[in-house]
């Protein structure tokens, strides 16, 4: 097999004429360095991560009227990119919901309702 390494160009080597576009997954310097450094902090940082998303949930469910889905017991470690929160407007009826929604978009945080 033949691939495409020379700019689109065929190589003159072909000799079994069976051309598939190929792609150069090699890293560069650059990657190389990112890559190594965060290959060192790799082990530490998923357990400083759980500890902040410990603390955070420790402390958000202190707030009445917030919630958070029900565990999934399949699911063994969870990504911190992204929160559902359920908001509760029954046991909190201070504010609205749609205040609520809109103060966390002003903050940056992608908040939607669903009714």
């Amino acid at each position: 097999m033949q691939t495409y390494i020379n700019a689109g160009r065929a190589s003159v080597t072909d000799k079994f004429h069976h051309r598939t576009i190929g792609f150069n997954y090699r890293l560069g310097e650059f990657q190389a360095a990112l890559l190594s450094a965060q290959l060192r902090v790799s082990r530490t940082s998923p357990v400083i991560r759980m500890a902040n998303m410990a603390y955070f949930e420790q402390q958000l469910a202190k707030t009445v009227g917030i919630g958070f889905l029900k565990p999934e017991p399949r699911i063994t470690t969870l990504a911190p990119y992204g929160y559902v929160l359920k908001y509760f407007l029954n046991r909190w009826k201070i504010f609205p919901e749609p205040p609520v929604v809109a103060a966390l978009q002003l903050e940056a945080y992608p908040a939607m309702a669903f009714l």
